[in-house]
């Protein structure tokens, strides 16, 4: 049995090159989705499986959640008989050695356990407002910023006065792409996307902002798999509207100091706190910018 990354990347095909390197040299096994924006010949020379059913990818976008999904199936379809499922942006890096990490997931008590950041939205908790008000990051990409501003503004005057209240599923927020997953925990999210139930979910998140946050941590909570989710036992049978922030269970360092940017570009002078935190990736990397962090995480990894 081995691993699976699923690889979500735009840009820096030197970047996704290393990473791709990096996982097959300590056990592992990559697919990847790659931006139809991008220059798929760029990434090709990677060993890498490549979805072939590629479109554009917008930023807050139904489109993100929707190549996720594609992913999540390639790598079932791809790789059946790994353990684990693990979601990586082309600007993630190992902080620490990658046999090691695929060596944890291996262990006995971990095969059957989903990492996965999650509260339950409701009333007062953070992103709730984008359950009530529409709005479609892709149909900008489509109209184009002037038109799509008519379009949004109608929206806005319409559902100030009649916000979306009747939900399909119980939605919770998580991490975007910072998720790990069971072998169980992957075929459930299939079946439950299958599913009328999740049929409607997908159809709602068309007009969500940010779907992406939001469809995986609902997916598998709503699926016959929750009680594998980390911290179901505390966090997930708090009443909805109870927790305001996510449990932090990811095993990702990400900076979002204010005054750096939106996350942080990681450096050297971030190795302290990164090694602190016991995070087994860091995100976000450049290759110029962080190039003195990844000289010094290089030396960890076989590359």
């Amino acid at each position: 049995m081995t691993v699976c990354f699923m690889i979500l990347a735009h840009s820096r095909p030197q970047q996704f090159l290393e990473l791709t390197r990096i996982i097959k040299n300590s056990g592992g096994e990559t697919v990847a989705f790659i931006d139809k924006k991008a220059n798929l010949q760029e990434f090709e020379t990677a060993d890498a499986h490549f979805v072939g059913r590629r479109f554009n990818v917008n930023w807050g976008g139904y489109s993100l959640t929707r190549a996720m999904q594609v992913l999540l199936r390639e790598a079932l379809q791809t790789y059946p008989d790994a353990h684990h499922y693990i979601f990586l942006s082309g600007q993630d890096y190992p902080a620490r050695p990658l046999t090691e990490y695929i060596e944890y997931l291996g262990r006995e008590e971990n095969r059957d356990r989903c990492w996965m950041n999650f509260y339950a939205m409701a009333p007062g908790t953070q992103f709730y407002t984008v359950l009530k008000y529409p709005r479609s990051y892709d149909l900008k990409a489509r109209l184009g910023n002037k038109v799509y501003a008519l379009v949004q503004k109608l929206w806005d005057v319409y559902y100030s006065r009649r916000p979306r209240m009747k939900y399909p599923v119980q939605f919770y927020r998580g991490s975007s792409s910072s998720w790990v997953v069971s072998r169980e925990g992957a075929l459930a999210m299939v079946k439950f996307l299958d599913s009328n139930q999740g049929k409607a979910m997908q159809k709602f998140l068309r007009k969500t902002h940010v779907s992406d946050e939001i469809w995986g941590a609902t997916t598998l909570l709503n699926s016959s798999a929750k009680e594998h989710a980390t911290n179901w036992d505390t966090d997930g049978q708090l009443v909805p509207g109870t927790m305001k922030e996510e449990n932090k269970v990811y095993h990702h360092y990400i900076d979002w100091d204010p005054e750096r940017e939106n996350p942080a570009l990681l450096c050297s002078g971030d190795l302290e706190k990164i090694d602190a935190s016991g995070k087994w990736f860091i995100r976000k990397v450049d290759a110029e910018k962080s190039q003195d962090l990844l000289d010094i995480l290089r030396q960890r990894q076989i590359l």
